[in-house]
Protein backbone atom coordinates (compact mmCIF):
# COMPACT_ATOMS: atom_id res chain seq x y z
CA UNK A 1 0.00 0.00 0.00
CA UNK A 2 2.95 2.53 0.67
CA UNK A 3 4.28 1.22 -2.18
CA UNK A 4 1.15 2.61 -4.05
CA UNK A 5 0.87 5.59 -2.50
CA UNK A 6 4.37 7.24 -3.03
CA UNK A 7 3.90 6.14 -6.36
CA UNK A 8 0.46 8.24 -7.40
CA UNK A 9 2.69 10.90 -5.18
CA UNK A 10 5.25 10.94 -7.78
CA UNK A 11 2.95 10.85 -10.90
CA UNK A 12 1.00 13.55 -9.40
CA UNK A 13 4.34 15.23 -8.33
CA UNK A 14 5.30 14.30 -11.99
CA UNK A 15 1.56 16.88 -13.59
CA UNK A 16 3.08 19.37 -11.90
CA UNK A 17 6.45 20.12 -12.78
CA UNK A 18 6.03 19.77 -16.18
CA UNK A 19 3.20 22.16 -16.25
CA UNK A 20 5.79 25.25 -14.60
CA UNK A 21 7.57 27.82 -16.86
CA UNK A 22 11.25 26.40 -17.70
CA UNK A 23 13.97 28.80 -15.69
CA UNK A 24 16.44 30.66 -17.59
CA UNK A 25 20.01 28.75 -18.13
CA UNK A 26 23.41 30.00 -17.64
CA UNK A 27 24.22 33.79 -18.94
CA UNK A 28 27.87 34.15 -20.36
CA UNK A 29 30.77 36.73 -19.35
CA UNK A 30 34.43 37.53 -20.09
CA UNK A 31 37.33 35.27 -17.74
CA UNK A 32 39.03 38.31 -16.41
CA UNK A 33 35.87 39.31 -15.12
CA UNK A 34 35.07 36.68 -13.20
CA UNK A 35 38.64 36.40 -12.24
CA UNK A 36 39.97 34.10 -14.61
CA UNK A 37 42.97 34.06 -16.96
CA UNK A 38 42.66 33.99 -20.13
CA UNK A 39 46.55 33.65 -20.85
CA UNK A 40 45.87 30.78 -18.38
CA UNK A 41 42.71 29.14 -20.66
CA UNK A 42 44.96 29.13 -23.55
CA UNK A 43 47.82 27.61 -21.81
CA UNK A 44 45.24 24.89 -20.73
CA UNK A 45 43.85 24.11 -24.11
CA UNK A 46 47.80 24.46 -25.53
CA UNK A 47 49.16 21.76 -23.09
CA UNK A 48 46.04 19.23 -24.22
CA UNK A 49 46.74 19.49 -27.50
CA UNK A 50 49.83 18.83 -27.25
CA UNK A 51 49.63 15.16 -25.25
CA UNK A 52 48.89 12.49 -27.97
CA UNK A 53 46.46 10.68 -26.11
CA UNK A 54 44.46 13.16 -24.80
CA UNK A 55 41.35 14.03 -27.41
CA UNK A 56 39.05 16.14 -26.07
CA UNK A 57 35.97 17.11 -27.71
CA UNK A 58 34.29 19.68 -26.15
CA UNK A 59 35.17 22.11 -23.00
CA UNK A 60 32.77 24.49 -21.18
CA UNK A 61 33.75 26.44 -17.88
CA UNK A 62 31.88 27.98 -15.72
CA UNK A 63 33.10 30.62 -12.73
CA UNK A 64 30.45 32.20 -10.62
CA UNK A 65 27.74 30.93 -12.59
CA UNK A 66 28.45 32.58 -15.77
CA UNK A 67 30.07 30.83 -19.00
CA UNK A 68 33.57 32.23 -19.56
CA UNK A 69 35.08 29.81 -22.04
CA UNK A 70 33.72 26.71 -24.45
CA UNK A 71 35.31 25.52 -27.09
CA UNK A 72 34.58 22.26 -29.59
CA UNK A 73 37.15 20.53 -31.29
CA UNK A 74 35.53 20.32 -35.19
CA UNK A 75 33.68 17.81 -36.35
CA UNK A 76 32.34 17.86 -32.70
CA UNK A 77 30.42 20.81 -31.41
CA UNK A 78 29.10 22.04 -28.48
CA UNK A 79 25.36 21.73 -29.14
CA UNK A 80 25.48 18.20 -29.64
CA UNK A 81 24.89 15.00 -27.64
CA UNK A 82 28.00 13.68 -26.67
CA UNK A 83 27.56 9.91 -25.10
CA UNK A 84 28.81 10.05 -21.37
CA UNK A 85 29.51 6.45 -19.96
CA UNK A 86 29.86 6.83 -16.65
CA UNK A 87 29.19 10.02 -16.31
CA UNK A 88 25.66 9.07 -16.30
CA UNK A 89 25.88 7.51 -12.80
CA UNK A 90 25.59 10.76 -11.16
CA UNK A 91 22.57 11.81 -13.12
CA UNK A 92 21.09 8.26 -11.71
CA UNK A 93 22.38 9.46 -8.16
CA UNK A 94 20.65 13.20 -8.25
CA UNK A 95 17.46 11.08 -9.42
CA UNK A 96 17.59 8.61 -6.12
CA UNK A 97 18.31 11.88 -4.12
CA UNK A 98 14.87 13.06 -5.50
CA UNK A 99 13.11 9.98 -4.67
CA UNK A 100 14.46 9.91 -1.01
CA UNK A 101 13.44 13.26 -0.53
CA UNK A 102 9.91 12.68 -1.83
CA UNK A 103 9.85 9.75 0.90
CA UNK A 104 9.92 7.12 -1.89
CA UNK A 105 12.39 5.23 -0.46
CA UNK A 106 15.24 5.60 2.27
CA UNK A 107 19.32 4.82 1.99
CA UNK A 108 19.26 1.97 4.02
CA UNK A 109 15.95 -0.09 2.56
CA UNK A 110 17.23 -3.05 1.60
CA UNK A 111 17.59 -3.83 -1.66
CA UNK A 112 15.88 -7.70 -1.67
CA UNK A 113 11.90 -5.64 -0.63
CA UNK A 114 11.92 -3.94 -3.85
CA UNK A 115 12.19 -7.00 -6.25
CA UNK A 116 9.90 -9.74 -4.45
CA UNK A 117 9.84 -11.59 -8.20
CA UNK A 118 12.89 -11.64 -8.98
CA UNK A 119 15.12 -13.38 -5.91
CA UNK A 120 16.84 -16.28 -5.99
CA UNK A 121 16.12 -19.34 -4.50
CA UNK A 122 18.24 -18.72 -1.59
CA UNK A 123 18.76 -15.88 -0.89
CA UNK A 124 22.84 -14.84 0.78
CA UNK A 125 23.24 -13.41 4.25
CA UNK A 126 25.53 -10.61 2.11
CA UNK A 127 22.20 -10.45 -0.66
CA UNK A 128 19.70 -9.86 2.14
CA UNK A 129 21.94 -6.96 4.15
CA UNK A 130 22.44 -5.12 0.80
CA UNK A 131 20.98 -1.52 0.71
CA UNK A 132 20.23 1.53 -1.56
CA UNK A 133 23.10 3.06 0.45
CA UNK A 134 25.83 0.22 -0.93
CA UNK A 135 24.84 0.32 -4.67
CA UNK A 136 25.22 4.69 -4.14
CA UNK A 137 28.72 3.95 -2.56
CA UNK A 138 30.31 1.21 -4.65
CA UNK A 139 30.21 -0.94 -1.85
CA UNK A 140 27.37 -4.05 -2.79
CA UNK A 141 29.87 -6.96 -2.19
CA UNK A 142 30.30 -7.65 -5.83
CA UNK A 143 33.41 -8.84 -7.10
CA UNK A 144 32.36 -9.38 -10.66
CA UNK A 145 29.16 -8.09 -12.95
CA UNK A 146 26.96 -10.94 -14.21
CA UNK A 147 27.32 -10.81 -18.15
CA UNK A 148 23.81 -8.47 -19.05
CA UNK A 149 24.27 -8.65 -23.06
CA UNK A 150 21.39 -11.17 -23.64
CA UNK A 151 17.55 -10.28 -23.59
CA UNK A 152 17.27 -11.66 -20.27
CA UNK A 153 15.48 -10.38 -16.87
CA UNK A 154 18.56 -7.77 -15.51
CA UNK A 155 17.07 -7.26 -12.27
CA UNK A 156 17.03 -11.19 -11.67
CA UNK A 157 20.74 -12.39 -13.13
CA UNK A 158 22.19 -9.22 -11.05
CA UNK A 159 20.51 -10.35 -8.12
CA UNK A 160 21.65 -14.29 -8.35
CA UNK A 161 24.78 -13.23 -8.85
CA UNK A 162 27.18 -14.00 -6.19
CA UNK A 163 28.13 -11.43 -3.50
CA UNK A 164 31.48 -12.10 -2.87
CA UNK A 165 32.13 -9.59 0.15
CA UNK A 166 29.93 -8.03 2.98
CA UNK A 167 27.91 -4.96 1.74
CA UNK A 168 30.23 -1.64 2.43
CA UNK A 169 33.58 -3.72 3.32
CA UNK A 170 34.90 -2.53 -0.10
CA UNK A 171 34.71 -0.23 -3.27
CA UNK A 172 34.15 -2.40 -6.12
CA UNK A 173 33.06 0.07 -8.92
CA UNK A 174 30.64 -1.07 -11.32
CA UNK A 175 27.16 -1.05 -13.62
CA UNK A 176 24.71 -3.29 -11.76
CA UNK A 177 24.53 -0.77 -8.71
CA UNK A 178 23.66 1.85 -11.05
CA UNK A 179 21.27 -0.36 -12.50
CA UNK A 180 19.64 -2.07 -10.19
CA UNK A 181 18.94 1.99 -8.72
CA UNK A 182 17.75 3.31 -11.59
CA UNK A 183 15.37 -0.41 -11.44
CA UNK A 184 14.47 0.43 -8.18
CA UNK A 185 13.39 4.10 -9.19
CA UNK A 186 11.34 3.09 -12.33
CA UNK A 187 9.35 0.52 -9.55
CA UNK A 188 8.51 2.87 -6.84
CA UNK A 189 7.80 5.65 -9.68
CA UNK A 190 6.07 3.85 -12.70
CA UNK A 191 8.45 6.40 -14.54
CA UNK A 192 11.98 5.56 -16.48
CA UNK A 193 14.71 7.65 -15.06
CA UNK A 194 14.86 9.64 -18.06
CA UNK A 195 11.31 10.82 -17.65
CA UNK A 196 11.80 11.33 -13.33
CA UNK A 197 14.60 13.55 -14.18
CA UNK A 198 12.68 15.28 -17.34
CA UNK A 199 9.95 16.59 -15.45
CA UNK A 200 12.12 17.44 -12.30
CA UNK A 201 15.50 18.61 -13.22
CA UNK A 202 15.56 18.38 -17.27
CA UNK A 203 12.81 20.95 -18.10
CA UNK A 204 13.29 23.31 -14.71
CA UNK A 205 16.97 23.54 -16.28
CA UNK A 206 16.47 23.88 -19.97
CA UNK A 207 18.14 20.60 -20.61
CA UNK A 208 16.18 19.53 -23.64
CA UNK A 209 18.10 17.21 -25.48
CA UNK A 210 18.66 14.13 -23.67
CA UNK A 211 18.84 10.47 -25.07
CA UNK A 212 19.55 7.67 -22.62
CA UNK A 213 19.29 3.70 -23.40
CA UNK A 214 17.22 1.55 -21.78
CA UNK A 215 17.46 -2.57 -21.54
CA UNK A 216 14.94 -5.34 -23.04
CA UNK A 217 13.29 -4.59 -20.04
CA UNK A 218 12.78 -0.64 -20.69
CA UNK A 219 14.54 0.13 -17.71
CA UNK A 220 16.97 2.77 -17.89
CA UNK A 221 21.16 1.59 -17.91
CA UNK A 222 21.73 3.59 -14.88
CA UNK A 223 25.14 3.14 -15.00
CA UNK A 224 25.91 4.64 -18.56
CA UNK A 225 23.98 5.29 -21.64
CA UNK A 226 22.65 8.97 -21.07
CA UNK A 227 24.01 11.16 -23.85
CA UNK A 228 23.82 15.22 -23.27
CA UNK A 229 25.12 18.41 -24.48
CA UNK A 230 28.39 19.81 -22.36
CA UNK A 231 26.05 22.60 -21.61
CA UNK A 232 23.72 20.80 -19.84
CA UNK A 233 27.03 18.64 -18.21
CA UNK A 234 27.86 21.93 -17.16
CA UNK A 235 24.67 23.09 -15.65
CA UNK A 236 24.42 19.64 -13.25
CA UNK A 237 27.63 20.55 -12.28
CA UNK A 238 26.47 24.39 -11.29
CA UNK A 239 23.04 22.69 -9.67
CA UNK A 240 25.53 20.87 -7.64
CA UNK A 241 27.78 23.51 -6.57
CA UNK A 242 24.67 25.76 -6.19
CA UNK A 243 23.66 23.30 -3.27
CA UNK A 244 20.34 21.65 -5.19
CA UNK A 245 19.75 25.63 -6.44
CA UNK A 246 18.68 26.75 -9.30
CA UNK A 247 17.74 30.53 -10.38
CA UNK A 248 15.96 30.48 -6.86
CA UNK A 249 13.98 27.45 -6.85
CA UNK A 250 15.38 24.52 -4.89
CA UNK A 251 14.95 21.63 -7.16
CA UNK A 252 17.51 19.13 -4.80
CA UNK A 253 17.95 19.22 -1.58
CA UNK A 254 21.28 21.26 -0.34
CA UNK A 255 21.15 17.81 2.16
CA UNK A 256 21.40 15.28 -0.65
CA UNK A 257 24.58 17.56 -2.30
CA UNK A 258 26.29 17.36 1.02
CA UNK A 259 25.78 13.76 1.12
CA UNK A 260 26.15 12.33 -2.50
CA UNK A 261 29.43 14.51 -3.24
CA UNK A 262 31.08 13.74 0.26
CA UNK A 263 33.25 10.62 1.36
CA UNK A 264 31.14 7.92 1.96
CA UNK A 265 33.74 4.93 0.85
CA UNK A 266 37.47 5.23 1.62
CA UNK A 267 38.56 2.24 0.04
CA UNK A 268 40.94 1.70 -3.48
CA UNK A 269 38.81 0.67 -6.64
CA UNK A 270 39.74 -2.62 -7.40
CA UNK A 271 42.70 -1.02 -10.12
CA UNK A 272 44.64 0.33 -7.82
CA UNK A 273 46.96 -1.83 -5.41
CA UNK A 274 46.75 -0.93 -1.49
CA UNK A 275 50.04 0.25 -0.26
CA UNK A 276 50.79 2.20 -3.73
CA UNK A 277 51.46 6.29 -3.79
CA UNK A 278 48.02 7.17 -4.74
CA UNK A 279 48.46 11.09 -3.35
CA UNK A 280 48.39 12.21 -7.08
CA UNK A 281 45.68 9.80 -8.08
CA UNK A 282 42.34 11.51 -8.43
CA UNK A 283 40.95 7.86 -8.39
CA UNK A 284 42.13 7.44 -5.22
CA UNK A 285 40.30 10.61 -3.07
CA UNK A 286 37.56 8.44 -2.07
CA UNK A 287 34.05 7.98 -3.54
CA UNK A 288 30.44 9.05 -2.46
CA UNK A 289 26.93 8.51 -4.09
CA UNK A 290 27.71 8.20 -7.95
CA UNK A 291 30.31 10.90 -7.43
CA UNK A 292 34.04 10.67 -7.27
CA UNK A 293 36.33 12.75 -4.79
CA UNK A 294 39.07 14.85 -6.32
CA UNK A 295 42.11 16.61 -5.26
CA UNK A 296 41.73 20.36 -4.54
CA UNK A 297 39.07 19.47 -2.87
CA UNK A 298 37.14 19.30 -5.58
CA UNK A 299 34.69 16.15 -6.41
CA UNK A 300 33.32 15.11 -10.16
CA UNK A 301 30.94 12.69 -12.30
CA UNK A 302 33.26 10.90 -14.14
CA UNK A 303 33.21 8.84 -17.46
CA UNK A 304 35.03 6.08 -19.61
CA UNK A 305 37.79 8.06 -22.13
CA UNK A 306 37.81 11.60 -20.20
CA UNK A 307 34.14 12.25 -19.71
CA UNK A 308 34.06 14.58 -16.87
CA UNK A 309 31.85 17.52 -14.69
CA UNK A 310 34.42 18.85 -12.43
CA UNK A 311 32.91 20.69 -9.26
CA UNK A 312 35.10 23.10 -7.47
CA UNK A 313 33.67 24.50 -4.55
CA UNK A 314 36.78 26.53 -3.22
CA UNK A 315 36.95 28.68 -6.53
CA UNK A 316 33.67 28.43 -7.43
CA UNK A 317 34.16 27.02 -10.72
CA UNK A 318 32.39 24.23 -13.18
CA UNK A 319 34.43 22.72 -15.62
CA UNK A 320 32.65 20.17 -18.04
CA UNK A 321 34.60 18.22 -20.55
CA UNK A 322 34.03 15.26 -23.62
CA UNK A 323 36.51 13.17 -24.96
CA UNK A 324 38.02 10.57 -26.61
CA UNK A 325 40.78 10.21 -24.28
CA UNK A 326 43.19 7.19 -23.11
CA UNK A 327 44.71 8.74 -20.29
CA UNK A 328 41.93 10.30 -18.22
CA UNK A 329 44.00 10.53 -15.41
CA UNK A 330 46.53 12.75 -17.44
CA UNK A 331 43.62 14.91 -18.57
CA UNK A 332 42.76 15.56 -15.00
CA UNK A 333 46.61 16.44 -14.34
CA UNK A 334 46.62 19.20 -16.88
CA UNK A 335 43.40 20.48 -15.53
CA UNK A 336 45.18 21.07 -11.73
CA UNK A 337 48.75 22.23 -13.59
CA UNK A 338 47.32 24.84 -16.13
CA UNK A 339 43.62 25.68 -15.62
CA UNK A 340 43.16 25.58 -11.95
CA UNK A 341 45.95 28.38 -11.05
CA UNK A 342 43.96 30.06 -13.73
CA UNK A 343 41.14 30.58 -11.34
CA UNK A 344 41.63 34.16 -8.93
CA UNK A 345 40.51 35.30 -6.58
CA UNK A 346 38.81 38.74 -7.43
CA UNK A 347 38.49 40.42 -11.06
CA UNK A 348 41.36 40.36 -12.93
CA UNK A 349 42.47 43.89 -15.21
CA UNK A 350 40.89 43.96 -18.75
CA UNK A 351 43.44 42.08 -21.36
CA UNK A 352 42.09 42.40 -24.77
CA UNK A 353 45.46 41.28 -26.60
CA UNK A 354 45.24 38.09 -24.57
CA UNK A 355 41.35 37.56 -24.63
CA UNK A 356 41.02 37.98 -28.36
CA UNK A 357 43.66 34.91 -28.71
CA UNK A 358 42.27 32.98 -26.45
CA UNK A 359 39.13 34.09 -29.00
CA UNK A 360 40.86 33.35 -31.84
CA UNK A 361 42.17 29.73 -31.04
CA UNK A 362 38.95 29.08 -29.27
CA UNK A 363 37.06 29.60 -33.12
CA UNK A 364 39.47 27.48 -34.79
CA UNK A 365 39.27 24.03 -32.77
CA UNK A 366 39.98 20.95 -34.89
CA UNK A 367 41.31 17.54 -34.40
CA UNK A 368 44.53 16.87 -36.75
CA UNK A 369 43.83 16.04 -40.30
CA UNK A 370 45.89 13.46 -41.68
CA UNK A 371 48.65 15.26 -43.91
CA UNK A 372 47.04 15.96 -46.80
CA UNK A 373 48.74 14.54 -50.51
CA UNK A 374 48.21 15.09 -54.12
CA UNK A 375 45.41 12.54 -55.30
CA UNK A 376 46.25 9.51 -56.64
CA UNK A 377 45.65 8.00 -60.48
CA UNK A 378 44.22 4.84 -58.54
CA UNK A 379 40.43 7.56 -57.59
CA UNK A 380 40.11 7.12 -61.36
CA UNK A 381 40.32 4.06 -61.63
CA UNK A 382 38.48 2.78 -58.72
CA UNK A 383 35.36 5.79 -58.40
CA UNK A 384 31.91 3.95 -59.33
CA UNK A 385 33.22 0.98 -59.45
CA UNK A 386 30.99 -1.74 -57.62
CA UNK A 387 33.29 -4.39 -55.45
CA UNK A 388 31.39 -7.54 -54.02
CA UNK A 389 32.63 -8.72 -50.94
CA UNK A 390 33.22 -11.69 -49.52
CA UNK A 391 30.92 -13.22 -46.81
CA UNK A 392 31.75 -11.80 -43.86
CA UNK A 393 30.04 -11.68 -40.21
CA UNK A 394 29.17 -7.53 -40.80
CA UNK A 395 26.67 -8.62 -43.64
CA UNK A 396 28.35 -6.15 -46.14
CA UNK A 397 27.73 -7.54 -49.24
CA UNK A 398 29.22 -4.76 -51.51
CA UNK A 399 30.98 -1.49 -51.63
CA UNK A 400 31.45 1.76 -53.76
CA UNK A 401 33.93 4.21 -53.96
CA UNK A 402 32.47 7.97 -55.48
CA UNK A 403 35.65 10.06 -55.51
CA UNK A 404 35.50 13.56 -57.32
CA UNK A 405 36.73 16.87 -56.21
CA UNK A 406 37.99 16.14 -53.29
CA UNK A 407 35.18 14.58 -52.02
CA UNK A 408 34.54 10.81 -51.55
CA UNK A 409 31.06 8.97 -50.92
CA UNK A 410 31.53 5.36 -49.55
CA UNK A 411 28.65 3.30 -50.00
CA UNK A 412 28.20 -0.25 -48.30
CA UNK A 413 25.49 -2.23 -49.52
CA UNK A 414 24.06 -5.25 -47.08
CA UNK A 415 20.94 -7.42 -47.80
CA UNK A 416 18.52 -5.06 -47.01
CA UNK A 417 20.41 -1.68 -46.59
CA UNK A 418 22.34 1.24 -48.35
CA UNK A 419 24.97 2.81 -45.99
CA UNK A 420 26.37 6.44 -47.09
CA UNK A 421 28.96 8.29 -45.31
CA UNK A 422 30.94 11.36 -46.88
CA UNK A 423 34.77 12.12 -46.48
CA UNK A 424 37.10 15.10 -47.30
CA UNK A 425 39.96 15.64 -48.71
CA UNK A 426 41.78 17.99 -45.77
CA UNK A 427 38.20 18.58 -44.20
CA UNK A 428 35.73 17.46 -42.36
CA UNK A 429 32.11 15.88 -44.29
CA UNK A 430 29.11 15.55 -42.05
CA UNK A 431 26.43 13.04 -43.19
CA UNK A 432 23.73 10.74 -41.36
CA UNK A 433 23.93 7.12 -41.89
CA UNK A 434 22.01 4.03 -40.20
CA UNK A 435 25.42 2.02 -40.44
CA UNK A 436 26.14 1.38 -36.57
CA UNK A 437 29.62 2.00 -35.91
CA UNK A 438 31.45 2.59 -32.40
CA UNK A 439 28.79 4.85 -31.16
CA UNK A 440 28.74 4.80 -27.53
CA UNK A 441 29.09 1.20 -26.16
CA UNK A 442 30.07 -2.71 -27.22
CA UNK A 443 26.77 -3.64 -27.88
CA UNK A 444 22.85 -2.06 -28.91
CA UNK A 445 20.03 -1.52 -26.79
CA UNK A 446 16.68 -1.00 -27.80
CA UNK A 447 16.78 2.65 -28.25
CA UNK A 448 19.61 3.31 -30.17
CA UNK A 449 18.99 5.61 -32.85
CA UNK A 450 17.88 4.97 -36.65
CA UNK A 451 20.45 7.66 -37.60
CA UNK A 452 23.91 8.48 -36.51
CA UNK A 453 25.72 11.82 -37.16
CA UNK A 454 28.88 11.53 -38.36
CA UNK A 455 32.00 13.64 -40.06
CA UNK A 456 34.57 12.21 -42.24
CA UNK A 457 37.96 12.65 -43.65
CA UNK A 458 40.21 11.04 -46.62
CA UNK A 459 43.12 11.12 -47.90
CA UNK A 460 45.45 9.21 -50.22
CA UNK A 461 48.36 7.15 -47.94
CA UNK A 462 50.02 5.59 -51.21
CA UNK A 463 49.58 5.44 -54.84
CA UNK A 464 46.93 2.01 -54.29
CA UNK A 465 46.01 2.69 -50.14
CA UNK A 466 43.35 5.37 -49.16
CA UNK A 467 42.80 6.30 -45.74
CA UNK A 468 39.37 7.28 -44.62
CA UNK A 469 38.47 8.32 -40.88
CA UNK A 470 34.84 8.47 -39.35
CA UNK A 471 34.35 10.03 -36.39
CA UNK A 472 30.41 9.03 -34.54
CA UNK A 473 30.38 12.68 -33.52
CA UNK A 474 27.64 12.11 -30.73
CA UNK A 475 30.26 8.99 -29.31
CA UNK A 476 33.73 9.38 -28.69
CA UNK A 477 35.47 6.57 -31.20
CA UNK A 478 36.44 7.04 -34.57
CA UNK A 479 36.94 4.45 -37.20
CA UNK A 480 39.76 4.49 -39.41
CA UNK A 481 39.09 2.88 -43.04
CA UNK A 482 42.44 1.26 -44.58
CA UNK A 483 41.37 0.50 -48.36
CA UNK A 484 44.14 -1.41 -49.96
CA UNK A 485 43.44 -1.28 -54.01
CA UNK A 486 45.17 -4.04 -56.08
CA UNK A 487 44.33 -4.79 -59.77
CA UNK A 488 40.58 -5.90 -59.58
CA UNK A 489 40.80 -6.64 -55.51
CA UNK A 490 39.93 -4.53 -52.76
CA UNK A 491 40.86 -5.45 -49.20
CA UNK A 492 39.52 -2.70 -46.47
CA UNK A 493 40.58 -3.06 -42.53
CA UNK A 494 38.14 -1.01 -40.47
CA UNK A 495 40.14 -0.12 -36.99
CA UNK A 496 38.50 1.20 -34.41
CA UNK A 497 41.42 2.59 -32.28
CA UNK A 498 39.92 2.61 -28.68
CA UNK A 499 38.28 -0.63 -28.76
CA UNK A 500 39.74 -3.34 -30.97
CA UNK A 501 36.85 -6.00 -30.69
CA UNK A 502 35.24 -3.67 -33.49
CA UNK A 503 38.24 -3.90 -35.80
CA UNK A 504 37.83 -5.98 -39.03
CA UNK A 505 38.49 -6.89 -42.59
CA UNK A 506 36.61 -7.05 -45.64
CA UNK A 507 37.77 -8.05 -49.37
CA UNK A 508 35.82 -7.64 -52.76
CA UNK A 509 36.59 -7.97 -56.18
CA UNK A 510 35.18 -5.34 -59.10
CA UNK A 511 32.25 -7.24 -60.44
CA UNK A 512 32.57 -7.08 -64.26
Amino acid sequence: MIRIITLILCLAASTVFAQEKPYPGLFRSTPEEEGVSSEGLLEFIEAVEKEPKITLHSFMLLRHGKIIAEGSWSPYDCTNKHTLYSVTKSFTSTAVGLCIAEGAFSLDEKVITFFPDDLPETISPNLAEMTVRHLLMMAPGYSSEPNLTGEGNWVRAILAHPVAHKPGTTLFYNNTGPFLLSAIVQKVTGQRLEDYLTARLFIPMGIMETDWEYNPQKINIGGWGLRVSVESMAKLGQLYLQKGMWHGKQLLPAEWVAQATAIQNKHLPQWLKPGADTSADDYAQGYGFLFWRNRHNSYRASGALGQFIIVMPDQDAVLAVTAGSTLPQKELDLIWEYLLPALKSSPLPQNDEALNLLETKLSGLELPLPERKTGSKMAKLVTGVAYAIEPNDKGIEEVIFLISHDRCKFLMKTKSDRHEMNFGNNEWLWSDTARPGPYAVSWPTLNWPSLYKVAGVYRWKYAGTMEMVLHYIEGTHPQTYICEFEKDLVTIKVNDPLNGSNSYVLKGKMRL
